[in-house]
């Protein structure tokens, strides 16, 4: 067979490549020069491609052409890739040293951060306060910057202006004091009580410099607090009473020592203003416990005076009517005047009702803190109903009939402490507010007679419905010797006592 003679170009091509390819084959990977890379380390690899200065490429090879230049990928020492490795820690050294949770806005000052919070929803932030360390840290250096008290009155103001004095709203999603509540409440749920107090008691502080409206700093409170144990709350309780240098602890020990209320105008001002929208707000709330919650706020400021003098003090000065143009509470309007019609009775006296009323559930809450029993309630009743002077009886009985679990309170005392007379003028009462309100009240007194009944036994019970039916029997007498002059007077009488015979009958039958 003839064999090719070959050209001294072709020879000379072929020492060239010598060195990269060394055989050729069908194969086509004989064309190409081919690294096997698998015995070097990853970072050596790494390193190849980042060589100052060098730009490295595969090198497209053919039998019959000619290569100008080909650089030989050699393995590089080990004292260099130990001195690499080396100053790759270090770089990883320094990064660790610079990071932060916060990693590219770590670097920006905090009002700049401010201003990033400030434009970001309430409720986003709440979910902010728990991601990290870092965010939690800025979000309570936030709160306790001029940018949020700004943000707070702002956003409040656009809030009432939409809304106005519209309970409804309150305590929800759309109230913003609500939800600057729930801030306060995730930023801070990490510490403990005493910590989460002390950052509440500073907000409070520059808030109310600020001149924040305590109704919404109310709300503010007890969003914060809403859930918490009793005796935690009992705990802000104590840190409120000592805030502003100690000038609610102050006020309600004037209202105890204090023998003349009109010297208390200035003091009850104040302590309406604005102490009664920080600790009571929330008598709105929405959440379940909110009850609950309430009534142990609302006993723990009775309790701050521990007669019952002043604790009728604090609750008229809480819950009583104001004055029309001093907006002063109006100590004589039970005494001087009768609440003749439902809708202004419900206006005055049932606030001072719902009161007493929640403090009389306290017994049924679990683990409630020293509630308030039956023979507490009565004292505080009857000091009410005698202050400055005694009440009309039948704004007694409007107070009795807005709150009918201190019914069978006030008449067994009375029965049991002879004071008969007045018992029967009570049920008396009952039945011309029946007519006067045209309605029918037998729903309302149906159950606290039947406890009456019981809490007196038969002996006492009997002697009861005796002198109703006895006084029954006098008021008709009194009216029949007026003549045509009583006629009109006799006429409702009959008729309201008719509206209340159901009572009389169940009364009689529990007896006999």
């Amino acid at each position: 067979m003839a064999r090719h003679r070959t050209s001294p170009a072709s020879s000379s091509n072929q020492h060239r490549t010598s060195g990269i390819i060394e055989r050729v084959s069908p194969k086509i990977t004989a064309f190409f020069p081919v690294h096997k890379h698998g015995h070097e380390r990853t970072i050596d690899v790494i390193g190849k491609r980042l060589r100052s200065g060098v730009v490295l490429r595969d090198a497209s090879v053919s039998p019959a052409m000619t290569v100008e230049k080909t650089f030989k990928c050699s393995r590089r020492s080990s004292a260099y890739g130990a001195a690499h490795a080396s100053n790759s820690k270090a770089v990883a050294a320094d990064v660790k040293c610079t990071s932060s949770g916060f990693g590219f806005f770590g670097k920006m000052p905090a009002n700049l951060h401010w201003s990033v919070f400030d434009g970001i929803d309430v409720k986003c932030l709440c979910s902010l306060a728990m991601t990290s360390s870092a965010l939690n840290s800025a979000l309570l250096k936030y709160i306790d910057s001029r940018h949020f008290l700004h943000r707070i009155q702002r956003e409040s103001k656009a809030f009432f202006m939409v809304e106005g004095d519209c309970k409804e709203r309150f305590f929800t999603t759309e109230d913003p004091f609500y939800c600057y509540g729930t801030l306060l409440k995730s930023a801070s749920v990490c510490f403990p009580t005493k910590k989460r107090i002390t950052i509440l008691m500073t907000f409070f502080r520059k808030a109310l410099d600020y001149g924040i409206e305590c109704r919404g700093l109310g709300r503010i409170l007890h969003t914060m607090c809403s859930n918490w144990a009793f005796s935690e709350c009992k705990k802000v309780i104590d840190a409120v009473l000592l805030s502003t240098k100690g000038r609610l602890e102050h006020i309600l020990k004037k209202i105890e020592n204090s023998r003349s209320i009109e010297t208390l105008s200035e003091v009850i001002t104040e302590f309406r203003g604005t102490f009664l929208p920080l600790l009571l707000s929330g008598r709105d709330a929405k959440y379940e416990g909110g009850d609950a919650e309430y009534a142990f706020w609302l006993s723990a400021v009775m309790r701050c005076s521990p007669k019952a003098e002043a604790q009728s003090k604090l609750l008229m000065m809480l819950f009583g009517p104001v004055t029309s143009h001093s907006g002063t509470i109006n100590w004589r309007l039970f005494c001087d005047e009768t609440i003749m019609t439902y809708n202004e009775a419900e206006k005055t006296i049932k606030p001072l009702s719902d009161a007493l009323t929640v403090l009389m559930r306290t017994k049924q809450i679990a683990g409630f803190p020293n509630p308030w029993n039956q023979h507490d309630i009565f004292n505080i009743v009857e000091e009410l109903s005698t202050t400055p002077e005694p009440w009309a009886f039948e704004n007694f009985a409007f107070l009795l009939l807005f709150c009918p679990s201190l019914i069978p309170i006030s008449l067994t005392a009375r029965l049991e402490n002879n004071y008969a007379g007045e018992a029967c003028m009570m049920f008396h009462t009952f039945a011309s507010m029946s007519q006067r309100w045209n309605s029918d009240i037998c729903d309302v007194l149906r159950q606290p007679i039947t406890q009456a009944m019981r809490s007196l036994g038969a002996e006492r019970g009997r002697m009861f419905f005796n002198l109703i039916c006895d006084s029954y029997a006098e008021q008709l007498k009194l009216f029949s010797q007026r003549g045509r002059g009583g006629a009109d007077d006799l006429s409702a009488f009959i008729s309201s006592h008719a509206a209340v015979r159901p009572i009389l009958q169940l009364i009689s039958e529990s007896l006999w």
